[in-house]
């Protein structure tokens, strides 16, 4: 029974902010670079954060090595003492113009959320997925202007369903599929 429930498990998506107002993706026949910089702000009370930002790292590494949003992108970590949630449009056009390989777009992530959700309603109603809470700020680096700031929250999971922490990098991919889904199947 739980397996019939598993397979009938929904993806819920939606975004809250700035609505983009150019394709935060290239358009077709572009070869747009770009530099992704991502940090980890998790909640005080966050469990098992080691494995979460490694997760968070792959997921984000996968996503942007097989997605055609692209044509290159560079994936690095922001140093935690300069935290990306700080820079604007100057800040994020330096700090591409720093890395040794030159980038059109800086896309900055940050990570608030990264796990299994559980939710426990009345008699027997049980609730289960995954849940991934990114906020995402996109910057074109000739124009150091602003194409995106919006938080993407994605949710994967359904009544009966159970998850643990073994998908958590191929959620945070997924979720960022959805988030950087090209603005006109917005």
């Amino acid at each position: 029974m739980a397996l019939a429930i598993a397979g009938c498990a929904s993806v819920r998506y939606e975004s809250t902010g700035r609505t983009p107002d150019a394709p935060v993706c290239q358009r077709p026949g572009a070869a747009l670079v770009a530099l992704v910089v991502w940090e980890p702000r998790w909640r005080a009370d966050q469990k098992d954060v080691p494995d979460r930002e490694i997760a968070a790292a792959r997921g984000i590494e996968r996503h942007f090595a097989g997605s055609t949003c692209y044509a290159t992108a560079h994936v690095i970590r922001a140093d935690p003492a300069r935290p990306i949630s700080a820079l604007d449009g100057d800040g994020a056009a330096a700090l591409a113009r720093a890395q040794p390989s030159p980038s059109d777009r800086v896309v900055l992530l940050t990570v608030r959320e990264l796990g299994p959700v559980l939710r426990i309603g009345g008699p027997g109603a049980i609730e289960g997925g995954t849940e991934v809470v990114i906020d995402v700020r996109v910057h074109d680096v000739a124009g150091t202007r602003e194409i995106a700031d919006f938080r993407a929250h994605w949710r994967h999971g359904s009544p009966g369903v159970i998850k643990g922490v073994r998908t958590l990098g191929e959620d945070m991919a997924a979720a960022l599929a959805a988030a950087f889904v090209p603005s006109p199947a917005r």
